[in-house]
């Protein structure tokens, strides 16, 4: 492989890992840097035209983006409801089952659940179906480390949804444009058909495409209010 398609190859895995970390492309590569030993990205292109190279098992644990973010995400699929990845553990003593698939979903059968979406703007729905001392879920420090848990689920979910999406619904250009990542329109702002809000893209993008102010799924944002004309 020439120096030109090894740099561009590694390249390419940084805009994955931009996409799905909703980052900047130069931090991506300064990732990548970082991960082949090398502090940032000028000095990795500079190592290269000395005659460095990386360690091959280095390059190889790159092959995909994902893998640089956690090595959990790619066992997410998207977006098959019902085809989730699911996780059990221990709280304070009490078992629990997590699911992550289209949201995620965390509950001890019998006392409590708690619902996170991958809306960053909607709050946790928590549900108690025991209203007994016994309860951990009344416990607030029980229910901070259980809401720890969902959430750091909920950020593996939302980077597997943005690792697929264009580059441009994750990081609004030089004119603050984003692109929706289903319709594939770009613009800087964004109007909600189902609370008639007006965002930015990069509010939008911050959001996962969900409405800023109402939560409204990305199927509900437009590049223009239409539904005002006439």
């Amino acid at each position: 492989m020439t120096l030109h398609k090894q740099l561009q190859s590694l390249r390419t895995i940084a805009k994955r890992i931009a996409r799905a970390r909703r980052i900047a492309h130069h931090e991506a590569l300064d990732l990548v840097a970082r991960h082949l030993k090398q502090p940032h990205w000028n000095a990795l292109t500079a190592a290269y035209d000395k005659g460095w190279r990386p360690e091959p098992g280095d390059v190889d644990s790159l092959s995909t983006a994902e893998k640089t973010i956690d090595a959990d995400v790619i066992a997410i699929p998207v977006l098959g409801i019902g085809e989730g990845v699911e996780e059990h553990g221990v709280i304070d003593g009490h078992p629990y089952r997590l699911e992550i698939d289209f949201e995620v979903h965390m509950a001890e059968i019998g006392w409590w659940s708690i619902l996170v979406e991958h809306a960053p703007s909607k709050a946790p729905e928590i549900e108690i179906y025991n209203r007994g001392e016994s309860n951990p879920i009344l416990d607030p420090a029980f229910r901070s480390k259980a809401l720890t848990i969902c959430n750091t689920a909920a950020e593996k979910l939302r980077a597997r949804i943005a690792a697929d999406w264009p580059r441009r619904s994750t990081k609004p250009d030089a004119d603050g444009r984003t692109q929706h990542p289903l319709s594939g329109g770009l613009s800087s702002k964004w109007y909600c058909l189902h609370c008639d809000g007006e965002s930015t893209g990069a509010q939008m993008a911050d959001n996962m495409w969900h409405c800023p102010k109402c939560s409204a799924t990305p199927i509900d944002i437009f590049i223009s209010s239409f539904w005002k004309e006439g």
